[in-house]
């Protein structure tokens, strides 16, 4: 069984450090009108609040050779909130009720039998020891860096996310897509939704541009800060988007944001191969272990989930929906399970999904 977990807005976010570049004033708020300022908090939460370890985060085997404790610099780095903590220990304990047995799990995982995989990120593999924490009970009785590793790859190395370091010419390929009809249309499309979020925010002049090149910053940092505060696991004031934005208006703009993060690079063959391929054939690999019961991916929503969501055309059954619309929330979860009779199902967030890109396999 393979499960790939994209973790994302599990930490706080703050408009500043790598958005400085578009937002050219660094401050942590945004003015949404006259009358009200949404602050993106900035505080760090070093390893686990609250946590059965003491407020440490466990040890982690790391390709750069290093070991121990990494504590995050920023909230934009990003720590796990103590009820994201808590959420990822309710998962990893559902999952053990559900499929502990089946799988034959010990209570404390080991290679090759279980492997845990994680990016270079202080909330994504914190998220991956709360999960483990929920699922093998038997980590919480001593320190996990005894008893457990979770794999950390360098990030230039990394195959869970599209990577020009990874897959050279992935920029170039990009460059040719933002050179095309299909860009060029669809950022003059929105047009009129970036004038409302230019006008709202009070960034008129940076969203006055059809360039495709700048659509990927343009909606995902201030969506990421906007969809941060009505999300659970963070804690920020108000717990509301601006009113400006609507429930059909914001559904609009999370589109959007999915199309020019994760849909830009389906656009065409060479991107799919290019942006998914390496962690495909990582994924391949892996299941060629067959003393492996159980691997985790513990990525972003940009990967390695919709590595495998994308190119497959992954389904919802029940609504007919693509699964890869809408950018992942925090702690969704794609299950691949594997039978030995050679079956396979989707499961993603808790709803079956059918891959629509193998004919054979298409509504099933």
């Amino acid at each position: 069984m393979r499960i790939l977990v994209p973790t994302f807005l599990g930490a706080l976010m703050a408009l500043g450090g790598a958005q400085a570049q578009l937002f050219p004033e660094d401050k942590a708020a945004y003015t949404c009108n006259s009358a009200m300022n949404y602050t993106c908090e900035i505080e760090s939460f070093f390893g686990f609040v609250n946590s059965r370890s003491g407020r440490r985060s466990p040890s982690f085997n790391r390709v750069r050779g290093k070991r121990g404790v990494l504590a995050g610099d920023s909230c934009l780095a990003g720590q796990l909130t103590e009820s994201g903590v808590q959420m990822l220990l309710n998962t990893g304990m559902q999952l053990r009720d559900i499929y502990g047995t089946a799988l034959d799990l010990a209570h404390i995982p080991k290679e090759p039998k279980v492997m845990f995989r994680s990016t270079d990120v202080p909330r994504v593999y914190e998220s991956a020891a709360a999960f483990a924490w929920g699922m093998f009970p038997e980590l919480t009785n001593e320190d996990p860096a005894d008893v457990m590793d979770i794999t950390v790859v360098d990030e230039r190395s990394d195959s869970m996310k599209p990577s020009d370091t990874v897959c050279p010419g992935l920029e170039e390929a990009l460059d040719e897509f933002y050179e095309s009809a299909e860009a060029k249309e669809r950022a003059e499309w929105g047009s009129s939704l970036r004038e409302i979020i230019g006008k709202t925010t009070g960034y008129s002049p940076i969203y006055r541009t059809d360039d495709p090149k700048q659509m990927y910053n343009l909606y995902t940092f201030p969506t990421e800060c906007w969809v941060a505060h009505a999300c659970p696991t963070v804690p920020s004031s108000p717990k509301a988007v601006p009113p400006e934005f609507d429930e059909g208006l914001m559904r609009s703009i999370q589109r959007e944001a999915a199309y020019w993060v994760n849909n830009r690079y389906s656009t065409s063959s060479k991107l799919r191969r290019l942006a998914y391929g390496p962690f495909i054939e990582d994924l391949l690999e892996d299941l060629k272990e067959d003393r492996r019961r159980l691997s985790v991916y513990m990525g972003h929503d940009f990967g390695p989930a919709n590595s495998v969501i994308d190119p497959l055309q992954l389904t919802w059954m029940d609504s007919g929906n693509r699964c890869a619309s809408i950018l992942p929330p925090f702690g969704a979860m794609l299950m691949m399970e594997i039978y030995t009779d050679k079956k396979v199902r989707f499961i993603y967030n808790g709803r079956v999904a059918s891959v629509e890109n193998i004919k054979e396999c298409s509504g099933k």
